[in-house]
């Protein structure tokens, strides 16, 4: 693994560990506004909407993505920000996992989506390096 990858994989991990942080500190409102994502009221819907592309949209930027960014790239970048929705839904109902843990889990999902979205369209120019990371750190 270069120097860069290596700078880079602590960047996503420190990031992912500082947003499991946010959650746990404030779980009543993270689980409040998961619980209305699904309701009837379009606003809720649509603020959840725009977290998550906002979430998508600073990683697409932090693998380099070229704009428009590919629909294979979008839609596992997108479905991956779901999966750490729901793995922190789950953190929170549960507590039987460290924060080193879903911070694993989480940047495993990452790097597979990545690695899924290039083997459908090996033109997609995501960060390589990013690609090939490692899911444990060394």
């Amino acid at each position: 693994m270069t120097a860069s990858n290596s700078q880079g994989l602590a960047r996503l991990r420190d990031a992912l560990d500082r947003h499991f942080a946010f959650i746990e500190d404030n779980s009543e409102e993270f689980l409040r506004l998961m619980h209305n994502r699904s309701s009837s009221d379009p606003r809720t819907r649509a603020m959840v909407d725009d977290v998550r592309w906002l979430d998508a949209t600073s990683l697409l930027h932090a693998f380099e993505a070229p704009e428009p960014v590919h629909p294979v790239l979008r839609t596992s970048i997108r479905g991956w920000v779901g999966y750490l929705d729901e793995i922190a839904l789950d953190h929170l109902r549960h507590r039987e996992l460290t924060r080193d843990d879903l911070v694993g889990l989480a940047t495993a999902a990452l790097v597979s989506c990545l690695r899924a979205a290039r083997s459908l369209d090996p033109r997609i120019d995501a960060d390589p390096g990013a690609i090939s990371l490692p899911i444990h750190q060394a």
